[in-house]
Order: C-alpha cells, then structure tokens, then sequence
C-alpha cells in the first residue's frame, strides 16, 4: 500500500499545542504507519510524525509523542 502523507522528513513545521497563538517549531524526524481495526470493523491506516523542537538558538529536543497531520501546520 502507498501511504501519501503532508510532511517528510526534514520538515519544517509548526505544531499546535495547546495554546494556538504559540506553535512550536519542529523537524519532522520520522514518519510512521499503523493499522487499527475501528467500530466500523474496518482497518484503518493511521499516519504519525515524531517531532524534535527546533529552538531559536537552532538547538533541538526530541518530542516524546506521536502526533498526527491536522496538529501539524507548514512553516513557509
């Protein structure tokens, strides 16, 4: 199965924490898949990116979770 996904690795984006009006700036740093059966009974491929936190002073820190295409938005 070909899996088409927004971001790649090396990505510049931003993620939406919790509070909106401050992204954090990240690189993608893996881009993964997994299959999950649903309440319809049907599987469903789910796609995730792991993030590193890209600071001003360009230092960067792995992200410890999983997240997901509409928490991601593109830096331009």
């Amino acid at each position: 199965m070909d899996i088409k996904t927004k971001y790649s690795i090396g990505d510049l984006v931003y993620y939406q924490d919790c509070d909106e009006d401050k992204p954090w700036k990240c690189r993608v740093m893996s881009v993964s898949t997994w299959t999950v059966t649903l309440e319809d009974g049907k599987l469903h491929t789910c796609i995730y990116y792991e993030l590193c936190h890209v600071y001003d002073n360009g230092e960067e820190k792995w992200l410890l979770s999983k997240y997901f295409e509409d928490k991601l938005k593109p830096i331009k």
